[in-house]
């Protein structure tokens, strides 16, 4: 079966590297004699879940356990003293970092040493001692609202951001608007379409001037939350030891590196000279007024790397690493979950600590994907001591290209429906979800080539109005979803992402 055939090249490709090849077997093994399965009801799709989880083991896993040692080598080289793991999507990193910390330490070399004298992936023997390893709670949304005090010229920027099915409703509560203020903001603008239509690039960025000219008048509607959440969110940062002085790190998915500058204007505005590292899967990019060398990247970089590029789904690899909770909406102290907060106590559950304490604020509807999170994550861990029981044994052969490309990029038909159905929201907000792979039609396909894309914009200039866009999280699943002429517009979408990046890199 087709389907089989794609698990039995996930295997090919770890058996390139003998530590990944004895770890899967190792997993395979105490997975099929686990009693994971026998005690599951015999109504629920048993050979589903065992399909999901040895395709995890098989590609996921491998992938998020070589992030994560290379993440622990070379934090270890530079003398980090704390790596902080940004909720939600180091969540996984972060177990995994902790199993081969644990699984290094029951060898009895804490300073494991390993073969990897190709590319220093991995947890080569060194004189100095893993860094701490701290999971912090943030997310842009809560860390962008206080840092618009810092410099009222942020919140513009902030604000008005391109995205998938962007709409001017979704742009205002990016301020933690109400109702109200959303009002009186829009007829500040002169906005009088509905804010809930979809908005193109061009329309986003026409809005964003118009902004810029009223900036004086918009500013302190949206100043009213920022001023009152920056006490708790520099108190939660300090209490996190952020502010101890120590050689730090954070580590997260990436993407365009803006969560490591909001974190490093926090941390300055309240203790100046502080210098932050990140660790990150992939940056498409880097903020310009970010020093490059304080961002470090495993799969792919600003410059280059293209081919890994268009091969990739930031969205997919966001949905399945991740973690089974909501996100973080603010900062409060002395957490009591009918006592003192900053906001409506219904919208979010605050963490219980001790008296004169912060506490994250984190959204109750928790994660998108939690039911798939919470099978997948024991999983993760398993591979990942596996691994290191293994790791003598590593070569230096990197396995996650490989992986990833079939997978991200040439999905069968059983993948995109497994990965395709995970949730996203591509905004600030989790307000409204969608498939990954969004279910579009083949004309909705068709409007996303380059050329009628490109016509749809530039009539949009005009007020010209011909179809709306609608975007997909991972293009590639959504037409293997869609099922016509899938070769076609395969090859299409892959030109289209060519020519993006091309673009940007010149």
């Amino acid at each position: 079966m087709y389907r089989m055939d794609r698990l039995v090249y996930y295997r090919k490709v770890l058996k390139k590297n003998p530590a990944y090849d004895k770890a899967i077997t190792e997993c395979i093994d105490e997975l099929e004699k686990s009693s994971y399965f026998n005690k599951m009801d015999e109504t629920v799709d048993k050979a589903g879940k065992k399909l999901k989880l040895h395709h995890y083991l098989l590609s996921w896993a491998p992938v998020l356990t070589e992030f994560a040692a290379w993440v622990l080598y070379d934090a270890k080289k530079r003398g980090i003293k704390k790596l902080y793991f940004l909720s939600r999507d180091a969540w996984p990193i972060y177990r995994a970092a902790l199993a081969i910390i644990e699984g290094a330490s029951c060898t009895g070399d804490v300073n494991s040493s390993s073969s990897l004298k190709k590319d220093d992936l991995g947890l080569r023997k060194t004189e100095t001692k893993y860094p701490e390893l701290h999971y912090l709670r943030v997310s842009r949304y809560a860390l962008r609202i206080p840092e618009m005090t810092i410099n009222k010229d942020l919140f513009i920027d902030m604000m008005f951001l391109s995205g998938i099915d962007v709409t001017m409703r979704k742009i205002l509560q990016r301020g933690a608007l109400d109702e109200n203020e959303i009002q009186e903001f829009a007829a500040i603008l002169e906005y009088n379409d509905s804010l809930d239509r979809i908005l193109t690039r061009p329309e986003i960025l026409h809005w964003k001037s118009k902004a810029a000219l009223h900036k004086e008048k918009l500013w302190p509607i949206v100043r009213r939350h920022s001023r009152e959440r920056l006490p708790a969110t520099i108190g939660y940062l300090r209490q996190e030891g952020m502010l101890s002085g120590d050689r730090i790190a954070i580590v997260d998915s990436g993407w365009v590196g803006t969560t490591q500058r909001s974190l490093l204007r926090l941390l300055n505005y309240e203790k100046p000279g502080i210098r932050l590292l990140g660790y990150y899967f992939g940056l498409y990019e880097i903020p310009k007024d970010m020093d490059p060398d304080t961002y470090k990247y495993f799969y792919f970089g600003p410059k280059g790397q293209i081919k890994r590029k268009v091969h990739f789904s930031n969205c997919l690899f966001e949905a399945v690493s991740s973690e089974a909770s909501g996100m973080t909406l603010s900062y409060g102290r002395n957490s009591k979950k009918s006592g003192n907060t900053n906001g409506n106590s219904s919208q979010f559950h605050a963490y219980e600590c001790a008296d004169d304490r912060f506490y994250p604020e984190v959204a109750e509807y928790g994660s998108l994907n939690s039911e798939y999170l919470e099978m997948v994550q024991p999983f993760l861990e398993m591979f990942a001591r596996a691994y290191v029981r293994n790791m003598k044994l590593d070569n230096g052969v990197r396995i996650s290209e490989s992986i990833l490309t079939k997978l991200m990029a040439k999905p069968d038909t059983r993948e995109a429906g497994i990965y395709g159905s995970l949730k996203f929201c591509d905004d600030v907000l989790e307000g409204s979800a969608q498939d990954i792979a969004a279910r579009l039609s083949y004309k909705d396909i068709q409007n996303l080539r380059l050329l009628r894309k490109t016509l749809i914009w530039l009539l949009s200039k005009f007020n010209i109005r011909t179809a709306d866009i609608h975007e997909s999280g991972w293009i590639y699943a959504s037409i293997v979803r869609c099922g016509i002429h899938v070769r076609w517009s395969l090859m299409q979408a892959r030109m289209y992402n060519y020519l993006m990046y091309f673009r940007k890199s010149i």
